[in-house]
């Protein structure tokens, strides 16, 4: 089953404020894993709202843009959801959430399928290596 499909796997994502807490006490969202048409939906938000005039629209677009990968978090004070966001962070909080969540769970996925113990990962290289002086265009 592709990582995206299940909706159980998760990665974690920090503020860099909270880098330096605990684990157990750092304050972490949970992030689902994103298919390339998620990732690049996110990202289209993410632009939109980053060049919208009008703030409501703007932080509706940076909302849609946050909830399409982050789906609960951990050590903060009130229940999860997307609207409670913009009660428990600052704007560049809330900035740094919607950027950075993406490239995180894209390297947790990376750090998933390096791992041996992951069922279904192929150790060794995904291509053949081709040899250095190879050609690429045909010879006449």
């Amino acid at each position: 089953m592709p990582i995206s499909a299940d909706p159980s796997r998760r990665a974690d994502f920090s503020l860099k404020i909270d880098a330096d807490k605990p684990q157990e006490s750092r304050p972490t969202f949970e992030c689902r894993f994103l298919t390339s048409r998620q990732r690049a939906e996110q990202r289209r938000l993410c632009k939109a709202a980053a060049t919208e005039k009008d703030d409501v629209e703007a932080n509706k677009l940076l909302n849609q843009a946050i909830g399409i990968g982050v789906v609960g978090w951990r050590n903060f004070d009130n229940p999860f959801s997307i609207e409670a966001i913009g009660d428990a962070l600052t704007d560049l909080e809330r900035w740094e959430l919607a950027w950075d969540y993406p490239s995180a769970v894209e390297l947790a996925e990376f750090d998933l399928k390096k791992s041996p113990s992951q069922p279904g990962s192929v150790p060794g290289p995904s291509a053949v290596p081709v040899p250095a002086d190879a050609t690429t265009s045909p010879q006449s």
